[in-house]
C-alpha cells in the first residue's frame, strides 16, 4: 500500500507541472467545446474578418485570434463549412447582415474527397468524388461572386497537402484541385495565400501520420501565416469610417467636381476613347442627355475632358440611365472610372468599370470590370432580378468609399435605384484588379456601350470628404 500511495505521488507530481505547462501554451484542451466555433464579442471600433473552411481552418482560426487580438474581431461560423457544394447552400447564413472587412476562405479537402452511399470514407474504387474538379471550380466562382457582393477584401487560402495514406483521400488531388482553385481566383481577382507550400515543407513533422490534420504545433505554423496574411490588409480596411466620417457631406459646389445633363447646367466636351470601333461611331451631348448609339459589337469609349479627380480620394458618381430597346446580345451600360491618362489623351483605355447589361429575357447582370490598355478584364459579375428596356434607373457609385460614403481604398460601391426603390447595393475590391491608378495624377470619368444605344441623364461628380457646414 505504501509503494502504491508513493507511485500516485509521484504521477501526481508529473502531472501537475504538465498541466501547468499546457495551460502556459494555450492552446485549447481537447475535451472543451472548439473554441474557434465561439463567436467572440467583438470591439465595433476594429475591423471585422471572417473565417470560413473546414476542420483545418478551426485548427489555427485560434491561433489567428490571438495574434490578432487588438487588431481585428476574428469569427468563424459555429459549424465546419465543409465542401463547396454545402458552402453555397448555407454562405449567405455565414455572412449575415453585418459588414465584413476582410474575409479569409478556403474549401477543398471535402470536395476532393471520395465516399461511399453510406457517407464513409473509401478509396477511390469503392465510391465517388464529392465534387469533380470542373464541379469544384464552378462552386468557388459561384462563392466568390457572393462573397464579392459584400465588398470585403478576399483572401483565398490554398488546400493544405493530403498525405498518402489519408483515409477517402487521394495524394496529388489537393495538388490539382488548387490548380483549379488558383485559376479561378486569378480571373476574379482574389488575393491567394499558399498554405500547402508554407507547409509541405515540413510536412512531417507538422501535420498527423497519414491524416490530413496538423498537430497543435502544424496548426500554430498556419494561424501564424494566415494572421500575418490578414494583418497585412488591414491598414486598408481599420481605415473604415474614420477618413471622412462627416455627419453631412456637401455634395453642392464645395465638393463638386462637375454636373451636366440636367437641363440647365453648361455641359462639358466629350470624345471618343481608342480603341473606337468604329473610329467615327456615333453620340450626342444634348442640354439634357448624353445619347450613346451603338454602331459595332465592340465596346465604344467615350471620356470626359476638362476633368481632374484625385484617385486617393473618396468620390461619389450618380445618374440615371435607361436602355430604351433591348437587341438579342448583352444590352449594356457601362461608367469608366479612374480613367488614366492626362486631359486630352484619347489613347487606349486604361479604367476601371461597373456595367450593367440588360437581358432580352428580363433581368441584367452587373459585371465587376475595366480596360487595360484597351482589352476587357472582368472579374466577377452578380445576377439580378430587375432589368427592363425602356426604364429609368437611377445609379451612385462611391469611389474609394463604403456603402456610407466612409473612406475604403480601392472599394467601389453601388447602388441602382428606379424611383424611390433601391434595386441593388453592392461593394467590390478593385485592389488586385490589373490596373491601378497613379495616386500621384489626376484620372478621369468614361462611359462605353456594348451594343445597346442608352441615354444618360443628371449626372454628378462629387468629392466625399468634403463636409458640410451646418448652420
Amino acid at each position: 500500500m505504501f509503494r502504491f500511495l508513493k507511485l500516485l505521488l509521484c504521477v501526481i507530481a508529473i502531472i501537475e507541472p504538465l498541466a501547468a505547462q499546457h495551460k502556459a501554451i494555450d492552446f485549447p484542451p481537447a475535451d472543451e467545446a472548439d473554441p474557434a466555433l465561439v463567436q467572440v464579442a467583438e470591439d465595433p471600433s476594429l475591423p471585422r474578418v471572417l473565417i470560413l473552411g473546414d476542420s483545418i481552418s478551426l485548427g489555427y482560426t485560434w491561433e489567428v485570434r490571438k495574434l490578432l487580438a487588438g487588431k481585428a474581431n476574428v469569427q468563424h461560423p459555429d459549424i465546419n463549412c465543409w465542401s463547396t457544394g454545402y458552402a453555397l447552400e448555407h454562405i449567405r447564413q455565414w455572412i449575415g447582415k453585418k459588414r465584413w472587412d476582410v474575409i479569409y476562405f478556403n474549401f477543398g479537402l471535402h470536395d476532393l474527397k471520395y465516399l461511399n452511399d453510406k457517407g464513409d470514407y473509401v478509396s477511390p474504387d469503392k465510391g465517388k468524388q464529392v465534387d469533380s474538379v470542373k464541379q469544384y471550380q464552378a462552386n468557388l466562382k459561384s462563392i466568390v461572386t457572393t462573397l464579392q457582393r459584400t465588398g470585403a477584401k478576399l483572401i483565398f487560402a490554398t488546400t493544405t497537402p493530403v498525405p498518402g495514406g489519408a483515409s477517402g483521400r487521394v495524394q496529388g488531388d489537393d495538388v490539382r484541385y488548387n490548380t483549379a482553385a488558383t485559376e479561378i481566383m486569378r480571373d476574379m481577382g482574389v488575393e491567394i495565400d499558399d498554405l500547402w507550400s508554407v507547409v509541405n515543407p515540413s510536412l512531417a513533422s507538422l501535420q498527423q501520420p497519414q491524416n490530413v490534420h496538423f498537430t497543435p504545433e502544424g496548426s500554430r505554423v498556419l494561424g501564424a501565416e494566415v494572421a500575418s496574411r490578414i494583418a497585412g490588409v488591414l491598414p486598408v480596411a481599420s481605415k473604415a469610417g474614420t477618413l471622412p466620417n462627416h455627419v453631412v457631406v456637401d455634395t453642392g459646389d464645395a465638393a463638386l467636381i462637375f454636373k451636366e445633363f440636367d437641363g440647365k447646367t453648361p455641359n462639358g466636351v466629350w470624345d471618343r476613347q481608342a480603341p473606337p470601333q468604329p473610329p467615327d461611331f456615333k453620340f450626342a451631348v444634348k442640354p439634357g442627355a448624353l445619347e450613346m448609339y451603338s454602331t459595332s459589337p465592340l465596346n465604344q469609349h467615350l471620356v470626359r475632358e476638362g476633368v481632374a479627380i484625385d484617385p486617393s480620394r473618396p468620390y461619389a458618381i450618380e445618374g440615371k440611365f435607361t436602355i430604351p430597346k433591348l437587341g438579342d446580345d448583352v444590352n449594356s451600360f457601362c461608367v469608366n472610372l479612374n480613367v488614366a491618362g492626362p486631359d486630352g489623351d484619347v489613347s487606349n483605355v486604361n479604367t476601371w468599370s461597373l456595367n450593367v447589361d440588360l437581358h432580352p429575357e428580363g433581368g441584367a447582370v452587373i459585371k465587376f470590370m475595366g480596360f487595360v490598355n484597351g482589352r476587357f478584364t472582368d472579374f466577377g459579375e452578380v445576377e439580378t432580378t430587375w432589368g427592363a428596356a425602356a426604364t429609368e434607373y437611377g445609379f451612385r457609385m462611391f469611389v474609394n468609399a463604403d456603402f456610407d460614403g466612409r473612406y475604403q481604398l480601392k472599394r467601389v460601391s453601388m447602388f441602382v435605384t428606379q424611383g424611390d426603390k433601391q434595386l441593388e447595393k453592392l461593394m467590390v475590391d478593385y485592389g488586385l484588379f490589373p490596373y491601378q491608378p497613379d495616386e500621384t495624377k489626376s484620372v478621369r470619368l468614361g462611359v462605353n456601350t456594348h451594343e445597346a444605344d442608352w441615354v444618360l441623364r443628371d449626372l454628378k461628380v462629387y468629392y466625399l470628404d468634403v463636409a458640410k457646414k451646418l448652420n
